[in-house]
């Protein structure tokens, strides 16, 4: 395999859950490994245990988030113009009538 066909395939494989678990487990064994020998990596700018926290994020469920575009795009709006204005909507207008 050539290295774009290499990353397809792993891309596929840890969508699987239980490919995804047990590579962290391997990494999780190798990390500890490298942690009591460190010369068991030659080039140490990316160690398993930095590599560990992304993989369990990647078993983490995904969440939805709400499109921008649809949900209070109107206040959304509302709010960029105010901020253009130098103020948010929460403050109340720098108006004469305020500051009296």
């Amino acid at each position: 395999m050539i290295f774009p066909d290499c990353v397809n395939h792993l891309s596929e494989k840890m969508e699987q859950p239980e490919f995804l678990h047990g590579l962290i487990r391997q990494m999780e064994v190798f990390a500890d490994a490298v942690a009591m020998q460190p010369d068991l990596m030659r080039f140490r700018f990316l160690l398993p245990k930095d590599i560990l926290p992304r993989l369990r994020d990647l078993a983490l469920a995904r969440k939805e988030l709400p499109d921008a575009r649809t949900d209070g795009a109107a206040s959304g709006k509302a709010e960029r113009t105010e901020l253009k204005r130098g103020r948010s909507a929460e403050t109340p207008a720098a108006s004469p009538a305020f500051f009296s």
